[in-house]
């Protein structure tokens, strides 16, 4: 699959969970906003960015909090969504779940996001993101 097929599918997998917990859905025209989705909880709406996640081999997920571009000079740049989404949809093929992620508790984060199946190797609980804390 390239990387549009993958795309649209996590985007599918995240519309067909928030309609099967009974939200309204709505579709921006065009790709060129910040957001994929939005969906409608007590009359609020809420934009959402999907990302593919990936299950590593230590039992957690990641995924890319920012956007990546290059510009005619072909440098990469990184950019973050603050104050341009309030959630992240995110699908994992390896697992086939959803998760959905405040961008308030991801906000800073420029690098990959972590989300823990399981404990660490050395029970740290001090940071870390449980990935069933965001289940959808």
């Amino acid at each position: 699959m390239n990387t549009k097929d993958i795309g649209e599918i996590c985007e599918l997998k995240i519309i067909t969970r928030l309609r099967e917990l009974g939200f309204p859905i709505l579709i921006p025209f065009g790709d060129n906003q910040r957001y994929d989705l939005v969906f409608e909880k007590e009359n609020v709406f809420y934009r959402v960015q999907v990302k593919k996640g990936k299950l590593l081999k230590n039992n957690s997920i990641t995924f890319e909090p920012c956007s990546s571009y290059r510009h005619r000079r072909k440098v990469n740049t990184r950019r973050i969504y603050k104050n341009e989404i309030e959630y992240f949809g995110v699908y994992c093929f390896e697992n086939n779940k959803t998760y959905l992620v405040p961008i308030s508790d991801v906000e800073n984060i420029k690098t990959l996001v972590t989300l823990r199946l399981e404990k660490t190797k050395n029970n740290q609980e001090k940071n870390i993101r449980w990935a069933k804390n965001y289940d959808l």
